[in-house]
């Protein structure tokens, strides 16, 4: 079978683009053959010119539309399997494969498709505003802790989702859990269309045990979602010392028992 993979890699890259990378590599040892077709963020000049391209780009595409075209007109994948549209591809390819019959599968690497940051995250709390289409939440309570762009994020995400991002340009999406399998569930898209795939990682032939170590570990970012507060109390109430690798200020956290 001949599959579409398209990709948008981000500005600091992301669980997205080793999911896109391994899944391309098992598709091909698999038997099946792969196009791909990207975009790179870290291209983006970071000039208000560059920035306001990037935010058109986000909303219509016409020159990322004339590329899926001339690549479906080509090569006629089978599937064309979607993984990041923003900012340089857009919901405008989505269209180009509607108008030409090709299925289409959306890989919900982050909550986009229901929260316009992706998160569903604000001030240390769980926030649902946006999950049934508000993207103007976005604006209001200023998710992006700046104005024009949180404005910028809101437009992009009312756009996507007036486009039909989650109706008739999607045949099939796919989540990494059941739990977010759920969240697009609550925000009305049929069961039917939704499926879990779990992310593929490479593993040992055995299993470790983990009662065997002797500090505990956290890869990763430094972003509020991931929990860093609730591990930080944990460490302090075990003593357990803790290692870290990932981008980000070691003010992030501080502690005697932190290595970096």
């Amino acid at each position: 079978m001949k599959i579409l993979q398209l990709h948008n890699f981000k500005m600091k890259g992301g669980g997205d683009e080793v999911v896109f990378t391994r899944t391309c590599e098992i598709l091909r040892d698999q038997g099946h053959e792969v196009l791909r077709l990207t975009k790179d963020s870290r291209r983006m000049k970071a000039t208000l010119a560059g920035k306001i391209w990037a935010f058109k780009e986000s909303i219509y595409s016409a020159r990322s539309a004339r590329e899926m075209e001339e690549l479906l007109s080509r090569e006629s994948p089978a599937v064309v399997h979607v993984h990041n549209l923003f900012p340089f591809f857009s919901t405008s390819v989505l269209s180009v494969c509607r108008r030409q019959r090709v299925p289409v599968c959306f890989h919900c690497h982050s909550f986009f498709l229901t929260c316009p940051i992706g998160y569903h995250f604000q001030n240390g709390k769980i926030c649902k505003k946006c999950i049934r289409g508000n993207s103007l939440w976005c604006t209001i309570r200023n998710c992006r802790g700046d104005l024009l762009e949180s404005a910028a994020f809101s437009l992009q995400h009312a756009a996507a989702r007036k486009a039909g991002i989650l109706s008739e340009l999607v045949d099939r999406f796919i989540t990494p859990t059941q739990f977010a399998r759920d969240w697009l569930l609550a925000a009305g898209i049929p069961a039917r269309k939704v499926v879990t795939i779990a992310n593929p990682i490479p593993i040992r032939e055995g299993a470790g045990n983990p009662a065997c170590g002797n500090y505990v570990a956290f890869v990763g970012r430094s972003s509020p979602e991931k929990g860093l507060k609730t591990l930080l109390a944990a460490i302090q109430k075990t003593g357990l010392p803790l290692q870290v690798a990932g981008e980000f200020p070691q003010t992030a956290m501080k502690g005697k028992n932190i290595v970096w």
